[in-house]
């Protein structure tokens, strides 16, 4: 899976307004969601509140609070015995490598079932969230090749601290940090510009100087969990974790369903505005063959479906996580479709399948 697909979208700047206590309605109605833990949120906020200069980080901050509901990590007794597990037997691992093997078991199968969910909202720490909001905003300051990306794109796909429900370790400078290495390293060639898929080539080059290897990681992983059907997700999750960690926009596109045969499939995308509009193909075949609907992971929450209690909507829908981009891979328009009637029931959804 050696594929890049490539977008970018424009956005129009928003400007975020808050009132005198850095609160708005909606930003509000998730401090009480946190219940106790809101305290904990109220820290970031009066911590970036206090300079002007840190406005931007405000902004950030909002960002990552107002949109927490519905993030969690995986959680509960089997999980606890599955990460001792591996780090009794594989101690020597990185975070980044950790989050994706202690993934896999319960993103599929029958241990996803076993295991309960922590609210990110109820548990995040302030200290932790002011480390990865000045960690990514010195990214912002700094690296030249964010130059161009807009910062609701860099708010979107580089902030995150979280992909999936992968656990949250304690913040690590080690990791967080190599884009100061890749920083440095293009320095050293001022005459020359990279852009985002040269900035990830030259991710490789620093961690292969470093003693590790993207392709060795992937392998290590798979053998780990052979027995957990690692796929085109994990190793997407995989790389878009360090690219993010690398100071990269970047995310994971998906296809939960083919048109035309069982499945779907995943990949990594990086948003670079020199690649912008560019439709996308799929190992060499065009995606309008192939796919009824593309996907894109977002840490932000999209419109979702209200149901009914007589209605079923698929768990898929319900997720507020995916951001349906079709439209940038495919030409797409809008039908009308004139129905009979249902008698004595009127469906708030319908289903087009092909």
């Amino acid at each position: 899976m050696k594929n890049y697909i490539y977008a970018v979208y424009l956005f129009i700047p928003t400007l975020i307004i808050v009132s005198c206590d850095n609160t708005s309605k909606k930003l509000e109605r998730v401090l009480q969601l946190a219940g106790e833990n809101q305290s904990e949120l109220r820290k970031v906020m009066d911590h970036y509140s206090e300079n002007e200069s840190d406005s931007l980080k405000l902004q950030a901050a909002i960002f990552l609070i107002e949109n927490m509901p519905g993030h969690y990590s995986v959680s509960g007794s089997i999980v606890d015995k599955h990460s001792k597990r591996i780090e009794e037997e594989y101690h020597v691992l990185d975070d980044n490598l950790k989050k994706v093997i202690l993934t896999i078991p319960f993103r599929k199968g029958k241990l996803s079932a076993l295991a309960s969910k922590t609210m990110d909202l109820e548990v995040i720490k302030a200290e932790y969230l002011i480390s990865i909001i000045d960690n990514a905003l010195e990214k912002w300051e700094s690296c030249y090749w964010l130059e161009g990306i807009p910062f609701e794109n860099f708010c979107e796909y580089v902030l995150p601290y979280r992909l999936d429900s992968e656990p949250l370790f304690p913040y690590n400078d080690s990791l967080m940090t190599v884009w100061k290495k890749i920083n440095e390293e293009l320095k050293s060639y001022p005459d020359y510009r990279a852009d985002l898929k040269e900035v990830w080539n030259y991710e490789g080059i620093y961690s292969e100087k470093a003693g590790r290897s993207r392709n060795k990681d992937k392998e290590f992983i798979k053998a780990i969990n052979k027995s957990f059907n690692y796929d085109c997700f994990d190793e997407a999750f995989y790389e878009v974790i360090n690219m993010r960690a690398s100071g990269i926009p970047s995310t994971i596109d998906l296809v939960p369903a083919w048109a035309n045969r069982n499945g779907g499939h995943s990949w990594k995308i990086i948003l670079d505005p020199k690649y912008m509009n560019q439709v996308g193909n799929i190992h060499g075949q065009e995606v309008h063959s192939m796919a009824g609907k593309i996907y894109r992971i977002t840490y932000s929450h999209n419109p979702i479906p209200h149901t009914n209690e007589k209605e079923m909507i698929p768990e898929f829908f319900l997720s507020p996580f995916y951001k349906d981009v079709t439209k940038h891979y495919v030409n797409t328009s809008d039908v009308s479709i004139h129905l009979n009637a249902i008698k004595n029931y009127k469906p708030d959804y319908l289903y087009l399948s092909t």
